[in-house]
């Protein structure tokens, strides 16, 4: 129960967008389930410090913590939280410059997602693999990928963040392409949902955005 209440507590702070405390708690709760011996948990411990290491910016980290997480959730077979590791692995290898290996990282993810029947994993890799195309100067194909993403999320909860992270995602790529006023109508769009949802990073990103446009 110390470790179920650390990790909780890691993911409050972790969607109030503090980082470094939401490390702390994870740490804690890996520390109590090693010594347990609770594999699967280990694993969603490391998946976990994965990202909110990705989202500080410590691509190096967050990538050998997912590995990490990569091989603790394989001794088990704990095919939902691989899924989900390989989804975050694939865009730390994105925001690494590693396009081509984040490519065949989330094409992998997606069918995983797809034969598990989770659509928010499918509609996460969707939206990512648009970023993949985004990185490469592909915005056209880039929007193909969010637009697919955006219809999955929708269905699923049309204010959620993924719908919240595409709309950011679009009004990016419409800016590029020189499509400034509609991308400053889904930008506001998005950044009222991310103050909704109380996501504090996702609301600097998009400020940062609607500001160029």
């Amino acid at each position: 129960e110390s470790a179920r209440a650390a990790n909780l507590l890691g993911i409050v702070a972790f969607r109030e967008s503090r980082y470094d405390e939401a490390e702390i708690w994870w740490r804690r709760a890996h520390e109590l389930h090693a010594g347990l011996g609770m594999i699967k948990n280990m694993g969603g411990n490391r998946l976990n410090l994965g990202i909110a290491a990705g989202k500080r910016g410590n691509f190096r980290r967050a990538e050998g913590e997912l590995q990490a997480a990569v091989r603790l959730l394989a001794q088990v077979g704990a095919r939902v939280s691989l899924c989900r590791a390989g989804l975050a692995l694939g865009q730390i290898l994105r925001l690494r410059g590693e396009l081509s290996a984040a490519r065949v990282q989330l094409l992998d993810a997606f069918r995983q997602a797809g034969e598990l029947s989770l659509s928010r994993e499918e509609a996460l890799a969707l939206e990512f693999l648009g970023d993949v195309q985004r990185d490469d100067g592909r915005l056209d194909r880039a929007l193909r990928y969010y637009d697919r993403a955006f219809a999955l999320a929708a269905s699923i909860a049309p204010e959620g963040d993924i719908v919240m992270e595409v709309r950011h995602r679009q009004g990016d790529c419409l800016g590029r392409l020189g499509r400034s006023a509609e991308a400053v109508a889904l930008l506001r769009t998005a950044l009222g949902q991310a103050k909704r949802l109380r996501d504090r990073f996702e609301e600097g990103a998009i400020r940062r955005t609607l500001a160029l446009n």
